[in-house]
């Protein structure tokens, strides 16, 4: 997995954390076990929104048939009546 490097004020962030943890050592697990159920709580999110993702390219998908399909005009109607 390719990751980028974190922007300049992010990296600034990075490095006042680790002065505070440095200076107040008995909030480490504290901080630690919090951002970690945060991480959980994204995780779910991520894999939430995946779903929905790959549930709209399916439908993408299938309308691009159908719509080759009427442009090829191989497309028949089941109920010609509509």
């Amino acid at each position: 997995m390719n990751i980028e490097p974190l922007p300049l004020e992010a990296q600034f962030q990075v490095s006042q954390l680790e002065r505070y943890l440095q200076q107040h050592p008995e909030c480490s697990s504290r901080m630690a076990i919090i951002n970690y159920k945060h991480l959980l709580r994204l995780i779910q999110k991520y894999k939430s929104l995946y779903k929905k993702y790959e549930l709209v390219q399916s439908e993408y998908s299938e309308f691009l048939e159908i719509l080759n399909q009427i442009c090829d005009g191989d497309f028949r109607l089941e109920n010609p009546d509509i």
